[in-house]
C-alpha cells in the first residue's frame, strides 16, 4: 500500500508506496522484529561464499508472519549424496514455551534469544540429514536451511493461509467502510464468525465483537462513519 511504514526492531528506517521495497542487511547472529503498517512481504537473503567468507551461496527465503504460524511441522535435508550440506533451522516462538519445543520428540538443548521486548525468542538449530519433525505448544515458526561449498539452499518449514489483512470490514461489499457496515457489525456482536473470511471479523478470532467493530471504525472516514 502506499506510504507503508517499514519497522526494524522498533525504529522506522523507511515509508515506501506500492509496489516498492526496502532492502538492509543484518548482521549473522542476529535477532530481530520486522513490522510495516500495512500488507508487505519480507524475505531473506543469504549472500555469496565471496562476499561472506565462509560456505555458502545465494538463496531467498520467504519470511512468514507470526500470524500464519503453526503448532508442528514436518521438514527434510537434502540427501547426503551428490553434495552433503551443512543443515540447520531456525526457529521463533514464544518465549514462555521455549521449552516445550521438540525435535523428533527430543527437547531442544539449544541457547535461546530473546527478541527485544515482542515476547518471543529465536535459535538457530544443526540438524542431521534427513526428514525431522518439529513441534512447540504453541505455534511458531521455523526455516530450514543449508550450506556447501559454493552452495546452499533453503525455504520456510511451512505456514498457515489465514486471512489476517485488508479487505476487512466491507460488509455489504459497495467498496466503502462505512457506519453501515459498522453497524452490522455491532448488530452481530458476540456471536461466531462464519469462517475465517468474514468481513465483520476484523482480527480474525473468529468471533465478532465490539473491538472488530472499533477496528473498522477506524479503517472509515470521517465522512463515511459520521453519525
Amino acid at each position: 500500500d502506499d506510504n507503508t511504514e517499514i519497522r526494524l526492531n522498533g525504529a522506522v528506517v523507511a515509508t515506501r508506496q506500492r509496489a516498492q521495497f526496502y532492502e538492509t542487511e543484518v548482521s549473522s547472529g542476529s535477532v530481530g522484529v520486522i513490522e510495516t503498517s500495512g500488507p508487505a512481504q519480507a524475505y531473506q537473503y543469504s549472500q555469496s561464499q565471496a562476499v561472506d567468507n565462509v560456505l555458502s551461496d545465494p538463496f531467498m527465503m520467504t519470511l512468514v508472519p507470526v500470524e500464519q504460524y503453526q503448532s508442528s511441522y514436518v521438514l527434510s535435508t537434502p540427501a547426503a549424496e551428490p553434495i552433503a550440506f551443512e543443515n540447520y533451522l531456525n526457529l521463533v516462538t514464544r518465549t514462555n514455551d521455549v521449552q516445550t519445543c521438540r525435535i523428533d520428540g527430543t527437547s531442544l538443548p539449544i541457547s535461546w534469544q530473546a527478541i527485544g521486548s515482542t515476547g518471543y525468542s529465536g535459535a538457530r538449530v544443526p540438524v542431521s540429514i534427513g526428514a525431522h519433525q518439529v513441534s512447540c505448544s504453541s505455534s511458531f515458526g521455523t526455516s530450514i536451511y543449508g550450506f556447501a561449498t559454493y552452495d546452499s539452499y533453503g525455504h520456510t518449514g511451512g505456514g498457515a493461509v489465514k486471512f489476517i489483512s485488508a479487505p476487512r470490514c466491507d460488509i455489504d461489499g459497495n467498496g466503502l467502510v462505512n457506519i453501515v457496515d459498522v453497524n452490522a457489525i455491532m448488530a452481530a456482536r458476540n456471536r461466531p464468525a462464519s469462517g475465517p473470511e468474514d468481513q465483520r471479523d476484523a482480527d480474525a478470532d473468529l468471533v465478532i465483537t465490539v473491538a472488530d467493530a472499533r477496528a473498522c471504525t477506524l479503517r472509515c472516514t470521517k465522512a463515511q462513519c459520521a453519525l
